[in-house]
């Protein structure tokens, strides 16, 4: 359950739409209404500009779905509900269960296999045991490249390995028709650059991040609680699905 309310950020002093004395005498509350509902949330964030509103509905409406399921809180200042709609629309990509079934495995090998142009992007993969020689294997059986932005925290993948990609992502926003985003919480920048063409799978243990105030992933596909260990098994297990190299 997603719950929004308003409350007012300029209480009349703005240049734009008047909001009413009602919010400067009676209404105000300090640190925002987001601040009283966090004791009894899952989530409570404060929607700050248009720009941000349908990722932040997006994203708020994923945490209160993800497992353990419950309500989350978005404030949503009255100064923001007046300004002009862009007309981009919420899109959350729900799923309940805390761990990813092998039907849901599959079907990534599937596109894997179908993509001709596809890329693995990850910051934090090689942080967890086992992880950095996963995520080798991984790539390697599905002959795949693999990008460590600027923002990762750690070495994930041999810097001398010839399907090392580089740090920079801009390349692959326009060619890719696959993304798979391995521990990788943060791609895009701005957060609003949406590849072209590819789709977007995030394979994490925890996805959306409740402690990161603002987080675009764009996904169409999770893997969740599930290490690159794992998916590193899925060719040799499954031979007929490796992708034409």
């Amino acid at each position: 359950m997603l719950v929004a309310s308003s409350e007012s950020t300029t209480y009349g002093d703005g240049p734009d739409q008047d909001p009413g004395g009602q919010w400067y005498r009676n209404l105000s509350i300090v640190g925002g209404p987001h601040q009283m509902a966090q004791p009894f949330t899952k989530w409570a964030n404060e929607a700050a500009d248009i720009s941000t509103l349908p990722t932040m509905v997006t994203r708020a409406a994923e945490l209160a779905w993800r497992a353990p399921a419950g309500p989350v809180y978005l404030n949503i200042p009255l100064e923001i509900l007046l300004e002009d709609w862009d007309g981009r629309e919420a899109e959350p990509s729900f799923r309940r269960a805390p761990h990813s079934s092998p039907e849901e495995a599959d079907r990534v090998a599937g596109l894997i296999r179908e993509a001709r142009n596809p890329v693995i992007v990850t910051e934090t993969a090689g942080r967890e045991a086992g992880g950095f020689e996963a995520l080798v294997g991984f790539a390697e059986a599905w002959n795949i490249p693999v990008v460590e932005p600027d923002s990762a925290v750690c070495g994930n993948f041999p810097r001398t390995h010839p399907l090392h990609a580089g740090s920079d992502i801009g390349p692959w926003m326009d060619d890719a028709d696959l993304i798979l985003l391995v521990n990788c919480r943060a791609p895009f920048y701005p957060p609003s650059r949406r590849p072209s063409k590819a789709k977007v799978v995030v394979i994490d243990q925890v996805p959306q991040r409740p402690h990161i105030a603002y987080q675009v992933l764009f996904a169409e596909v999770y893997l969740e609680d599930i290490s690159p260990t794992p998916c590193a098994s899925w060719p040799s297990g499954r031979r007929a699905w490796t992708r034409p190299r």
